[in-house]
């Protein structure tokens, strides 16, 4: 919900307060530009399979479930851009990095939190 707020306030005001608003067709780094509706697939279904996953294996992994939840919001958020848009909206520019927006923030930290994972204690599954 925050990433379409900010992303609604970008398009709206984007002029007055100096942000940049860029239409990305593609996903990183602009692989599979002006494929719409594979990105669209793709991101489905890996949002779904993401959300079996969740529920059948990463339960015994607190980092790992809370990544699942990163990703997922993540996804879900550039889906949304892409189902109304046609394209995701990026505004967010730092030196050295392309530009990316809450979304794809989210997803970069759940991946941190997956891979912090892999070296912390597991827990019990709860029932």
């Amino acid at each position: 919900m925050a990433d379409q707020l900010t992303k609604l306030s970008v398009i709206l005001f984007g002029a007055k307060i100096n942000l940049t608003i860029i239409h990305n067709t593609g996903v990183a780094f602009g692989m599979l530009s002006h494929k719409s509706a594979l990105v669209i697939i793709l991101t489905a279904t890996m949002l779904i399979t993401l959300y079996i996953m969740k529920k059948t294996f990463f339960l015994n992994n607190v980092w790992h479930e809370k990544a699942i939840y990163f990703i997922l919001a993540g996804g879900a958020g550039n889906l949304i851009d892409r189902l109304v848009y046609g394209h995701v909206v990026d505004f967010i520019k730092v030196p050295l990095i392309p530009y990316f927006n809450l979304a794809d923030l989210f997803i970069n930290i759940g991946m941190f939190l997956y891979i912090l994972g892999l070296f912390k204690k597991k827990y019990e599954p709860r029932l």
